[in-house]
């Protein structure tokens, strides 16, 4: 960019307002106008209405001019001089060091022209307050550092208040959500023993398989919701025939089918942030679409279920049954890998066995 222009005009808000700073007149003598940046009295006003304050720093001459109500912002009375030290002793002790490295960034040679970003700052009073402030280098020297930089700011306090109330609404959601989970498991392995404990180690399994596959931390707690909730459709099965120690009928294994359709209805009610309702019915679903309730294959199956899938089988090959003992681990595996591909999603396989094999994943039956 060329070295700083003697004037420097910009034309804004609809051509109505116009603020002309003359960097031989203004900036080289921050005090001739007090620091004020225009004396335009409907941008003034504009810019109190708004809570908004415009403002224009010179690096040459460390000092900045802006509108009235730009030091408001920070609980001061109008500063005749403003200067980089000013607004850095004003700003929180917390963001000071990263706000610095911000603006060296951007004034650097080659450096982003814009820059934008919230801070606190400490009012006299000792209040904090939070501001938003954009920022953009409209002139380099020679050498391509920033010289002037013209931006706004305001006052984004309130915001940031509700952002707390609503992360607070929603610790609090997700406490009581936990706790819903946590009592129908406990109902779930009182009323059928012989499972007691499945859920828990699928939702387990299922968190670190979405970790090896690189899943978000958010995602990964839907995952291990889904799996503690995977089975509550087994509430409609009749516990006998969950705790019988011999193997069902066929009309008791379709009977017994139908326990991820219920548990679709059940949670489908519910407005859970992930597909946990999904999962519920698509967890006994196969690539190949031999699975059940509805015999989905391929990409008709959601990526969480594939997941869950996976796990739900480890565990329950590898745990204790009424009908029969734990098959074991290796008897697991080898189902795994054997259906690698047609039956279950080989990524996922791949991704579980690393985990079992690297952090000793393993059902407590084993």
């Amino acid at each position: 960019m060329p070295a700083m222009s003697p004037a420097l005009t910009n034309r804004c808000m609809r051509d109505k307002l116009q603020w002309h700073m003359q960097s031989d007149e203004h900036l080289g003598n921050p005090a001739m106008n007090h620091g004020q940046l225009t004396d335009d009295p409907l941008l003034e006003l504009v810019s109190e209405m708004s809570g908004i304050a415009v403002w224009e720093y010179n690096f040459a001459v460390n000092a900045m001019l802006r509108t009235a109500g730009h030091d408001a912002l920070y609980g001061l009375d109008w500063q005749v001089h403003w200067n980089l030290d000013t607004f850095l002793s004003a700003t929180h002790p917390d963001d000071r060091e990263a706000i610095s490295e911000t603006i060296a960034q951007s004034v650097a040679p080659e450096g982003p022209d814009a820059y934008e970003g919230d801070f606190r700052v400490v009012r006299p009073d000792g209040s904090i307050r939070w501001l938003w402030v954009r920022g953009q280098v409209v002139v380099r020297d020679e050498a391509g550092r920033g010289q002037i930089v013209r931006g706004v700011i305001a006052d984004i306090t309130g915001r940031k208040e509700i952002e707390e109330q609503l992360r607070n609404t929603t610790d609090l959601y997700r406490e009581s959500l936990m706790a819903t989970i946590s009592s129908t498991m406990t109902l779930g392995n009182l009323r059928d023993p012989y499972t007691a404990g499945h859920e828990r180690r699928v939702g387990e399994f299922a968190y670190a398989t979405g970790e090896q596959l690189g899943l978000n931390p958010d995602a990964l707690e839907g995952l291990r919701l889904a799996g503690y909730m995977h089975d509550v459709g087994k509430f409609a099965v009749p516990s006998e025939i969950l705790a019988r120690p011999s193997r069902l009928s066929a009309a008791e294994r379709i009977l017994v089918e139908t326990h991820p359709r219920a548990g679709y209805e059940v949670l489908s009610e519910i407005p859970f942030p992930w597909p946990i309702a999904l999962v519920a019915l698509q967890h006994h679903e196969r690539l190949d679409g031999t699975g059940y309730p509805e015999g989905l294959s391929g990409d008709e199956i959601i990526p969480e279920a594939r997941i869950l899938a996976v796990a739900d089988v480890f565990e329950a090959m590898s745990s204790h049954r009424p009908y029969r003992p734990a098959l074991g681990s290796e008897a697991a595996i080898a189902e795994l890998e054997s259906g690698a591909g047609t039956r279950y999603d080989p990524r996922v396989v791949t991704a579980f066995l690393t985990q079992m094999r690297e952090n000793g994943l393993a059902s407590d039956s084993t």
